[in-house]
């Protein structure tokens, strides 16, 4: 992933509307599915897979004490330098996390991880092997090779998947799946739309910005709304189509 992506992620933080809802996604899911405890009370040991900038690392605190491991030395050094501690931060690989001792983790979370990996189904191993019986896991990828285009080439994607797709990697490394749905969906179809538009005219996967924008705050606002009605949906059923998609697990104990 290009250097500079990793300072607009910094830059965005969790005021972003892309940011707050898929927080606000990973909690409720969290709270409704794990089997630890959720009044975040007793702090639980946390993994946050592809940390990038810690946005999800900050979020995860309120949880319990907090790990994080990326392949960027230039993410490491900008978790480090936004406060995370650096014995709490790893510079290593997903698909072989020999840092981490067995059934360590209460909690995993590789968000948007997976699609950068050549060989997934080894860091999902690893997941399983470094948490506890029991344990959570929580990942999103983004979703729908239709939605191809040169914003996953800059980003260093090798797949986008579908839910099937996500289903049948987590189970076959052996987990319980609990829940899975496509989620970011209320602009699936005009991103579709204006993507079409755009490999037509060029004959290629066409250019979108990989930085976030500094939108206005009501529409961030209203955005982050619109993605508190998806979770809800989510919690109750499972959207057919999305730019996202979501998978929450458990170790079997």
């Amino acid at each position: 992933m290009e250097k500079q992506i990793y300072q607009a992620l910094a830059n965005a933080g969790s005021r972003y509307w892309w940011n707050q809802g898929r927080q606000y996604l990973v909690t409720q899911l969290f709270k409704k599915y794990s089997r630890a405890k959720t009044n975040f009370e007793a702090p639980l040991r946390i993994l946050d897979i592809g940390c990038a900038a810690g946005g999800t690392l900050f979020y995860l605190s309120q949880w319990g004490e907090i790990w994080g491991l990326d392949i960027s030395s230039e993410a490491i050094a900008l978790c480090e330098f936004r406060g995370i501690p650096q014995e709490r931060l790893v510079l290593g690989n997903a698909e072989s996390m020999m840092q981490f001792e067995e059934q360590s983790f209460d909690l995993v979370t590789a968000v948007e991880i997976l699609e950068h990996l050549e060989h997934p189904e080894k860091a999902l191993r690893e997941i399983l092997r470094v948490l506890k019986p029991g344990g959570t896991l929580i990942i999103t990828v983004p979703a729908d090779m239709k939605l191809w285009s040169e914003r996953d080439e800059r980003l260093g994607h090798r797949h986008r998947y579908t839910v099937a797709d996500l289903i049948a990697s987590v189970a076959q490394a052996d987990f319980e799946v609990l829940k899975a749905s496509y989620a970011n969906v209320f602009y699936y179809w005009p991103f579709r739309f204006l993507l079409r538009l755009r490999r037509n005219r060029s004959g290629k996967a066409p250019k979108v910005k990989t930085n976030t924008l500094d939108m206005n705050s009501l529409v961030n606002w209203f955005f982050v709304q619109l993605l508190k009605i998806e979770t809800w949906i989510i919690l109750r059923g499972q959207w057919q189509r999305g730019v996202s998609a979501i998978c929450i697990a458990r170790k079997k104990a």
